[in-house]
């Protein structure tokens, strides 16, 4: 996954702590911006916690090259597709170790 990338997403993120709900998209999506709302909101009616940590997005396993540098124990995680979701809990959990991340080469950063 390009790890710089989301990275520096997450710090631009963290600047933004306050809201509820995170939506990391590519560029070149579109976002219908009341569905997400709309999304978002159903998700609390039915009692997700946005305090808790949760992050969505379509699976998958990264690059086959760098499968086993990622520590996942071949899980899947939100790779996004157009678009990958975080509540404040997770985003609460990211921001304190996305400078040490950022200084780390992937190799090690799951040695």
């Amino acid at each position: 996954p390009p790890v710089r990338s989301w990275l520096v997403t997450f710090k631009i993120m963290s600047k933004y702590i306050n809201a509820k709900w995170f939506l990391k998209c590519d560029d070149d999506s579109y976002v219908n911006t009341r569905e997400v709302v709309s999304f978002f909101q159903k998700l609390e009616d039915r009692g997700v916690d946005p305090d808790v940590p949760y992050y969505f997005g379509c699976p998958g396993f990264g690059r086959q090259t760098e499968r086993g540098l990622l520590g996942l124990n071949n899980q899947s995680f939100a790779m996004g597709g157009p678009c990958v979701g975080f509540s404040a809990g997770a985003m609460k959990q990211l921001i304190p170790i996305v400078d040490e991340c950022m200084v780390k080469p992937i190799e090690r950063m799951h040695s």
